[in-house]
């Protein structure tokens, strides 16, 4: 693969097998998780486990406890099963219960499979499977970044302010002000141009694993 089809591919299905960072693999999982999510008969036990597989990916939780949330999305899926919700959630099912395995062929087969689940004939919100897999091509690379340029973070752009705007934008899962993080890090003095485009790209879907932000976090 060349670094133009890594930063042109309309799908991730081309890119995933350079991609092995167990973390990575598993937040990108969870963002196309989350994707399926609005597509589908909702329930708090669907987007608790996903809570507790990001945690688990911070190594914030034990795989017990993220084990444990397994329970609850069982009872649901009976509970909206008994209630005739239509399909797909027996396939919604294996790929959340999969956010919570550490086998990466899990990951990747959830992210294919939330894809298909969008696209499924008795999906609450159909989705277009093709413009699904384009917006996962994005998730992908502002989780991965550039494979073919890695960028190297110099510590003292790494300020309170920076940080303070990182954490934020991880946490509470808000990133409408990377472009100030930018600006944060210019100011600490980054001209790296792949970083400030990254955070300035209004056409850029930011979810957590976002490459700059971790990178200002101190994330692996």
């Amino acid at each position: 693969m060349t670094e133009k089809q890594w930063l042109t591919a309309k799908s991730p299905d081309s890119l995933i097998d350079l991609c092995r960072d167990r973390r990575k693999l598993r937040l990108l999982a969870c963002a196309c998780a989350r994707r399926m999510l609005a597509a589908l008969p909702g329930d708090p036990a669907f987007e608790a486990i996903i809570d507790a597989a990001e945690t688990y990916a911070d190594n914030a939780a034990t795989r017990p406890l993220a084990v444990a949330a397994r329970k609850p999305l069982r009872d649901a899926a009976k509970r909206l099963k008994d209630a005739k919700k239509p399909e797909p959630l027996a396939k919604a099912v294996f790929i959340l219960t999969d956010l919570t395995n550490d086998v990466i062929e899990g990951f990747t087969a959830g992210i294919a499979n939330s894809s298909w689940a969008l696209g499924h004939p008795n999906a609450v919100a159909k989705t277009n499977v093709r413009e699904e897999k384009a917006v996962q091509a994005l998730l992908l690379r502002d989780i991965f970044g550039n494979l073919f340029r890695p960028v190297e973070f110099d510590p003292e752009w790494r300020t309170s302010t920076a940080v303070d705007l990182a954490h934020t934008a991880y946490n509470a899962r808000h990133f409408g002000a990377l472009p100030i993080l930018a600006d944060a890090l210019q100011d600490a003095g980054c001209e790296d141009d792949a970083i400030l485009r990254h955070c300035r790209d209004e056409k850029q879907v930011h979810v957590r694993g976002c490459w700059v932000v971790d990178l200002v976090l101190g994330k692996s």
